[in-house]
């Protein structure tokens, strides 16, 4: 063991590393001790219910940076069953080795991701709303278009046929940047949107031209998958104005009432449900 080059050896001052949330503790250390640049996925503050869209922006970039350690982490599992496993005291001695060996076949056989035009786009879609600001929330703020509860009416299967037309391919390329949220939202859509004709998505009467021209404000609430007492108001906003690419007109602002609801850098899963369920998977022929 003592061959082998210590992780401090490897990292210099000023070196970025990417963490999950069990190292909240030593961020600390890492940051004073080895003047290590840390990103980590935001925690809310004590008594705080959501992150503000800076905080909830910056925590999506770092997931998103880290999707790659995931890939690797699942390999590691996966194609070498004995680190999926509990290791017993006796195999202790050799499970670093164990490690090493099966980092170094995959790093020489395997290819973890070959880039494409689309990853380009994404980081520059996701470096550029990184400081953006959630007009919704602005809206909802100002206006308290939440508490208005008579402005909102219950949709029916043929209320919203001008909303975007969109395949998983372009929700996951422009909206969401990257299939995670679909996949989450997936669970969703099948627990609260079981037929066309749901009645838990409203549409908002802009009586006062607050939203702007030609702009549908949509509410929806979306259940917990964590607890049954809780439950997520969702709001979409989409332009029915029609584009060049699109002849259904565009999404433009979410919000949701979660933790990370207020980001600008792809919807959360409850957002995204929604926008799944009205734009691609109402058409299709289970529901």
């Amino acid at each position: 063991m003592s061959s082998h080059c210590d992780l401090r050896q490897l990292l210099k001052p000023n070196d970025h590393i990417i963490l999950d949330r069990g190292f909240r503790d030593a961020i600390d250390t890492l940051q004073n001790k080895y003047q290590l640049i840390t990103h980590m996925p935001t925690c809310k503050a004590p008594n705080q219910k959501q992150l503000t869209t800076e905080r909830a922006n910056t925590s999506r970039l770092t997931t998103k940076v880290r999707y790659m350690v995931e890939v690797v982490n699942g390999k590691l599992s996966t194609l070498f069953r004995s680190n999926s496993k509990i290791h017993r005291n006796v195999t202790l001695t050799h499970a670093l080795d164990d490690y090493r060996i099966a980092g170094a076949i995959i790093n020489k056989f395997y290819t973890l991701h070959t880039p494409n035009a689309n990853d380009i786009n994404i980081a520059t879609s996701m470096k550029n709303k990184l400081t953006s600001v959630n007009r919704l929330d602005t809206i909802l703020a100002n206006h308290h278009i939440d508490r208005a509860r008579k402005n909102f009416q219950k949709m029916t299967a043929s209320s919203i046929p001008d909303f975007p037309h969109y395949t998983l391919d372009h929700i996951a390329n422009n909206i969401t940047f990257g299939p995670y949220s679909i996949k989450q939202a997936q669970g969703y859509i099948k627990e609260n949107f079981k037929t066309a004709d749901t009645s838990i998505i409203e549409v908002y009467q802009d009586n006062n031209n607050v939203l702007g021209d030609n702009t549908t404000l949509l509410r929806a609430k979306v259940q917990s998958r964590h607890k049954n007492s809780k439950q997520y108001f969702t709001y979409i906003t989409y332009d029915t104005t029609p584009t060049i690419n699109n002849d259904t007109g565009s999404i433009q602002d979410w919000i949701c009432t979660c933790h990370s609801g207020k980001r600008t850098m792809g919807p959360c899963a409850h957002a995204t449900s929604v926008i799944s369920f009205l734009s691609h998977d109402r058409y299709c022929k289970h529901m």
